[in-house]
C-alpha cells in the first residue's frame, strides 16, 4: 500500500474500493485495507479535488441567478 499521487493510482484504488466494498465476506485483513484505501482517496481528494465555494449561502436555492 502506497500514497495516492496520481490519477492512475487513484482509479486503482477506486477499483479495488468497488470490488471490495460490495462483499460481505471480508476478513480483518480485508476489512483494514478498505479502511486504509479510503483513507488514502479522501487525502487525495481533499489535496487534489479542493471544493471550491460557489457564493451561495446554504438557505440559497440557486433560483436568483
Amino acid at each position: 500500500m502506497r500514497a495516492i499521487r496520481t490519477a492512475g493510482d487513484y482509479a486503482a484504488a477506486g477499483k479495488m474500493t468497488d470490488r471490495l466494498a460490495v462483499r460481505d465476506d471480508l476478513d480483518e485483513g480485508e476489512q483494514q485495507y478498505l479502511d486504509a484505501i479510503e483513507v488514502l482517496i479522501e487525502a487525495y481528494e481533499n489535496h487534489t479535488l479542493p471544493v471550491v465555494p460557489d457564493g451561495r449561502t446554504p438557505l440559497d436555492d440557486g433560483s436568483r441567478r
